[in-house]
């Protein structure tokens, strides 16, 4: 690999008698300028190509002087046999110097380079490497690879801490760069480009780092920016770093990753447009006490890693958006920790996110893209304790199919659950027998093709459960001891059934006197109208609320079964019957496994008695209950 070393000591033998590193060894061997003469190019182990020191360069640490006029020329340097590298004191260069494959050039002091100094790492396994000192000057240093099938992984620079001048330049040429084993202070200009890679373990940047043209610069360490950091058209990432953004970073036409645990001050210092934040798999953004803003619909931040602390901005029309993430053949979670969210949220098919303790999300939209379980992971939402939602925030589920997961205790007041182009389930917890989906909100199944599930040992339901078109089904709970269980639905909230809507139940269902059921009647056939149905006891009680679909008018005489129950009984009765009907007047009739609505003639106010109890039909317009989309 190409290697571009910076450090304040020397390995190995090369160590020996150079205890204070450069002045010790100048002053114990003594420094001589090498002076390259001609103005051609030619080989750095030529001895004819050299004046002041006839024997150089077989020995080290010499001052070089290199100051060709003209026409571009080119110093190659290769080891002389048995070398380990080729060592200077002191550089000045205004020509080019290649170090090809193998070679390592080495400075123990500073380097200075002139408008046309170039030094051209080519190739792998070759090494420029300075110990202690700075580039200072106008040239450049660039990593190339020598042929022409180079995959971007055999130019590699390897460095300790080193400044780099206001003058310089570091470029990837047409092979990756690498700038690592220590710190990097920029004064000039760090330029990943071409479609390659340049790592840099930095310490401040107070001047220009650079991705550009498809490049990708990664940048490393604890360090502060007072300078600008661009991303333009490409790629900028950050992995275990603790930033003071300071300065400017800017994302045009791009991608600003973070890949691991990260800490960064003054983000409201990212200038992005159209462009992509992408939090890395294995870390996340310590975000405490500052605000990430989406500034337009055009970006978006990608979470694959985890946000903590903070808040996030956007606004309408922009979104974080959550993206799957797979290692080693499995899906990895995103978390959102203590964040105040601002924004809309698009979880990616197959991604998995955690709401963690403390985060909180006010009157935005959560959409989940259904993963395909024969292709991929399911698309995952965790709703962990500690965890506010309200202001009608709303999860919707897309993705054309039914594999949208969302594990919750409870969706409390203030928020939904609602189908859009998928469905899917919402779990309750893990407790076989006592688990427990409290629905204080609203949950509504409401696009035809698609159904919503709940699982849960109990639903308790104080607020709305609606389906229309669709169904909703609760399951008896599996158990490990006792095989089977059923579930177990209470309602003290409102239970809406529109035309074509089903409620499915895996166990019992009771409703208290403040609980509503309403069904919506479109047909005497199978799946037209609203249908309750459940496989163990139904106990009744509160309001019966009917209701017609438009421009529909039942027969006299027509009757719809609106609750049937298999392997129990329908016990109690509604306490009060009303009839958003338009005049039309029913009769409500109670069996042992069902209840049964008749189309009656029109009095105007009819008692209607069966075989057990009598009740008072009034009629009155139908409540109107927001629901969030």
């Amino acid at each position: 690999m190409a290697r571009l070393f910076c450090s304040s000591s020397k390995r190995g033998a090369l160590l020996v008698g150079f205890a204070f590193g450069l002045n010790y060894c100048s002053s114990a061997i003594g420094t001589v300028t090498a002076t390259w003469l001609s103005a051609t190019s030619g080989n750095w182990e030529d001895p004819t190509k050299w004046s002041t020191n006839p024997s150089y360069p077989n020995s080290s640490l010499e001052d070089v002087q290199i100051n060709v006029t003209g026409s571009p020329y080119i110093v190659s340097l290769s080891e002389p046999a048995g070398s380990t590298d080729i060592l200077v004191n002191n550089l000045n260069l205004n020509a080019e110097v290649d170090i090809p494959e193998t070679s390592q050039l080495e400075i123990w002091g500073t380097a200075n380079l002139g408008p046309n100094g170039v030094i051209r790492l080519i190739g792998q396994q070759n090494q420029l490497e300075i110990n202690g000192g700075a580039l200072n000057g106008q040239g450049e240093i660039i990593f190339d690879a020598s042929y022409s099938n180079d995959f971007g992984n055999v130019s590699f620079a390897y460095m300790g801490t080193c400044t780099f001048g206001p003058g310089i330049t570091l470029t990837t040429g047409t092979a990756n760069g690498d700038i690592n084993s220590g710190t990097l202070i920029n004064e000039g200009t760090v330029l990943a480009k071409n479609g390659r890679t340049l790592i840099a373990s930095l310490q401040n940047n107070s001047g220009n780092m650079e991705a550009t043209t498809g490049g990708t610069l990664y940048v490393g360490g604890t360090w502060t920016n007072t300078g600008t950091i661009v991303a333009n058209g490409a790629t900028l990432k950050s992995y275990v770093p603790t930033v003071a953004a300071a300065g400017n970073f800017e994302v045009l036409d791009g991608r600003f990753e973070l890949e691991s645990s990260t800490t960064i001050a003054a983000v409201d210092a990212l200038d992005i447009q159209n462009s992509v934040i992408a939090i890395g798999l294995v870390g996340g953004l310590n975000n405490t006490n500052t605000t990430l803003n989406i500034e337009d619909g055009t970006n978006t931040w990608h979470l694959i890693g985890g946000i903590f602390g903070g808040s996030i901005y956007a606004p309408s029309g922009a979104a974080l958006e959550v993206e799957k993430a797979i290692n080693n053949f499995s899906a990895q979670t995103s978390n959102l920790s203590n964040v105040q969210v601002n924004a809309d949220m698009v979880l990616d098919s197959g991604a998995d996110l955690n709401l963690n303790s403390g985060t909180t999300i006010s009157g935005h939209t959560i959409r989940m893209t259904a993963g395909f379980t024969s292709f991929g992971p399911p698309t995952t939402l965790t709703i962990n304790s500690g965890v506010a939602l309200s202001n009608g925030t709303s999860i919707v589920l897309n993705g054309g199919s039914n594999e949208n997961y969302i594990a919750t205790s409870s969706v409390p007041a203030g928020a939904s659950v609602v189908t859009g182009t998928g469905g899917g389930t919402i779990y309750g917890g893990i407790e076989e027998t006592t688990s427990t989906l409290a629905i204080s909100g609203s949950v509504s199944s409401i696009t035809p093709g698609y159904s919503l599930t709940l699982s849960a040992a109990n639903v308790a339901l104080s607020g709305l459960l609606e389906a229309s078109q669709s169904s909703i089904n609760i399951p008896s709970y599996p158990s490990t001891f006792s095989g089977v269980n059923p579930a177990i639905v209470s309602n003290d909230g409102t239970v809406e059934l529109g035309a074509g809507g089903l409620l499915n139940i895996g166990g019992t269902f009771s409703q208290t006197n403040a609980g509503i059921a309403e069904f919506e009647l479109d047909g005497t056939a199978t799946g037209l109208s609203g249908d309750l149905e459940t496989t163990g006891n139904t106990e009744l009680g509160g309001e019966l609320l009917l209701f017609l679909s438009p421009g529909y008018r039942p027969n006299i005489g027509d009757q719809f079964m609106i609750i049937t129950t298999t392997g129990g009984t329908i016990n109690g009765n509604f306490g009060n019957v009303v009839l958003d009907t338009n005049g039309q007047d029913f009769a409500v009739s109670y069996g042992q496994s069902s209840v049964t609505v008749t189309a009656i003639p029109e009095p105007s106010c009819i008692l209607l008695w069966t075989g057990v109890s009598g009740f008072l039909l009034s009629r009155r317009a139908r409540r109107e209950k927001p629901i969030s989309l």
